[in-house]
């Protein structure tokens, strides 16, 4: 039976799975926890019996549904939902954030959404609680209260993934473009969550 965990970032398996490698030291096989969905569904798909112990996910608030959407943002969600996986790309002032906490509302799962400014941060923590109805955390400027739904910035995020990475099933990346940056880009790497919504007017 293989065993799959989260550590620092890195997933940990005592059988081979695909974009894992064997590491002597740590006597199992380790890779990116970014390969979490990956390795799930090479088990499953290769009938390995196998114990889960990587996600520990922060619990999930009740949150309103998310009504009144326009139909370029409806279909984008429903796009988005075949794979629950992918980049939203809609002009500025055109609703990205409705896009986000549909996204939200739809998946209902603990959901970390990253910024790149302290001005994104309140501002998607005031929409969060204004159309979900729930009162986010906020880590970044000070601040530091991990709720089931936490705006963060892409500096907090980037130092604190490794003790977060397993913490959220679904990551929303705000200004996705800054994500490939050196640094920021560990921030894909090193979380398992299953769930990736990028949202960005470029």
């Amino acid at each position: 039976m293989a065993y799959l965990r989260y550590s620092k970032g890195l997933l940990m398996s005592d059988i081979y799975a695909p974009q894992l490698e064997w590491n002597e030291r740590a006597k199992c096989y380790i890779g990116y926890a970014k390969n979490y969905p990956l390795v799930l569904n090479y088990f499953q798909e290769s009938e390995i019996e196998y114990k889960d112990d990587v996600l520990n996910l922060v619990p999930f608030p009740k949150v309103k549904e998310v009504e009144g959407l326009r139909d370029y943002q409806r279909k984008a969600i429903e796009a988005w939902s075949k794979k629950g996986r992918g980049i939203v790309v809609l002009p500025t002032g055109a609703g990205k954030t409705m896009v986000g906490l549909a996204a939200i509302s739809k998946t209902k799962i603990s959901t970390l959404i990253v910024v790149p400014t302290v001005d994104l941060l309140y501002q998607w923590a005031k929409s969060v609680e204004n159309v979900l109805g729930t009162k986010p955390g906020i880590v970044g400027n000070g601040e530091d209260d991990i709720r089931g739904i936490t705006v963060i910035t892409y500096d907090s995020a980037y130092t604190r993934a490794e003790g977060l990475g397993n913490k959220f099933g679904m990551l929303i990346f705000d200004e996705v473009h800054h994500l490939p940056s050196e640094g920021y880009s560990q921030i894909g790497l090193l979380f398992a969550s299953p769930y990736r919504l990028g949202l960005t007017a470029t």
